[in-house]
């Protein structure tokens, strides 16, 4: 009998803490764990966490003393120590060099990616891929300063693949020189079934009293309350339209920027405006984006953007920033509205457009929205493009 190729993740995060890149390695590893075997090593960060548990996508290997910021530090050492013990337990190490049964795939240049980095020189013979899905900034701050560009100009690296055109080009000036075939994140085929909220205010959807009134639209974001998602220049929009129209911001997410963020509530007088909804599980969201009217994230960087294809998959009127790889799906007027970054003034000019379509226009770019994400961003097409990168990764004779 066969054995299915082992693919180690190097993800620095992983559930219960979720974002993009997370969400992608849980999604993608659901649809192909009949293909490989996925052993993810991550970093614990919370003590009540288990150091090894069994999911449906595969097995979870925290390491670490359940301290967030400790337990990074801690990852590029323990995360490889622990994966050289595995590999000695197993013997794969007899015969990585003739089948490639064991492969690497680090998530981001991260520190995860640092100790997948360090096992290539026990096992060279072991390929080494590298996801990236960084946004625009990642690489100018702290650790991937340097290590961007080193590890991609490293011959440890066998592949690349990228979220967006954006990273693409981007691990291009860094120095990599192979292939770099762009394999985005995706989103559930559920969220193609919700029936959009009718842009009458107050009419269809799920009413939730004082979150979703009646007789208001519903400005949504689900986002990190983090300085690069720019949720503070929602907020100075909102205080210059909120003479204009009758609507409601609706915040879910938590993060560092969030006392802020209510500060310049209260500044602008908004607390009728706006609530803060905090972390919401995942699991939620759709139904919060088919409560929605329109969906609003005015990024200063953005590696892709899985939180606007949900919510454009979900029937929200999008709008984003053109920056990273939003610009790969958000099409200004055709599958969005883009407004410029750091800019206020022109995202109320666009909030303006936005809050005034009437229903067929709204059904107009819903259907041209669902048209690309069916032909490009189900999760299920995600995972066939990477299966066939991991096949060709793993048995070098294949063809594509």
């Amino acid at each position: 009998m066969a054995t299915k190729p082992i693919i180690f993740v190097f993800t620095t995060a992983y559930a219960p803490f979720v974002g993009g890149a997370e969400l992608a390695v849980q999604e993608i590893a659901r649809r192909l764990k009949n293909d490989f075997e996925f052993i993810i090593i991550t970093a614990r960060q919370r003590r009540d966490l288990l150091k090894r548990e069994q999911v449906p996508e595969g097995t979870v290997r925290r390491v670490g003393l359940g301290l967030e910021a400790i337990d990074k530090l801690l990852l590029p050492f323990c995360g490889a120590f622990l994966v050289l013990r595995i590999m000695q337990r197993r013997r794969n190490h007899f015969f990585v060099s003739k089948h490639h049964p064991v492969m690497f795939w680090g998530i981001m240049i991260s520190y995860a990616s640092i100790a997948a980095f360090f096992l290539k020189f026990f096992y060279p013979k072991v390929p080494l891929v590298i996801t990236l899905q960084e946004g625009n900034k990642e690489w100018e701050r702290g650790l991937s300063k340097w290590w961007w560009r080193i590890l991609l100009r490293s011959t440890k690296v066998n592949h690349i693949t990228a979220i967006s055109n954006f990273l693409k080009d981007r691990a291009r000036e860094a120095g990599y020189k192979g292939p770099i075939p762009v394999v985005p994140n995706g989103v559930g085929e559920r969220l193609l079934k919700i029936v959009p909220h009718s842009s009458t205010p107050g009419v269809g959807g799920i009413q939730t009293p004082g979150v979703f009134p009646r007789g208001a639209l519903v400005i949504f974001s689900a986002s990190r309350l983090v300085y690069k998602n720019g949720i503070d220049i929602l907020l100075e929009a909102a205080a210059k339209l909120k003479e204009e129209y009758n609507f409601k911001v609706i915040l879910a997410g938590d993060g560092p920027e969030r006392k802020y963020l209510e500060l310049q509530t209260i500044n602008y007088k908004l607390q009728t405006r706006v609530t803060f909804l905090g972390y919401v599980p995942y699991e939620r969201l759709p139904e919060l984006y088919q409560q929605s009217d329109i969906f609003v994230r005015p990024s200063r960087s953005e590696g892709l953007g899985s939180a606007f294809l949900e919510a454009m998959a979900a029937g929200c009127i999008t709008i984003g920033t053109p920056v990273g790889g939003i610009p790969d799906f958000l099409i200004d007027g055709s599958t969005g509205f883009l407004s410029k970054p750091e800019d206020s003034d022109d995202l109320v000019r666009v909030l303006r457009k936005a809050l005034v379509m009437n229903d067929d226009e709204r059904h107009a770019m819903i259907q041209r929205v669902r048209a690309v994400v069916r032909e490009r961003y189900l999760w299920d097409a995600v995972a066939q493009q990477m299966k066939e990168i991991f096949i060709k990764i793993s048995d070098p004779n294949k063809s594509e």
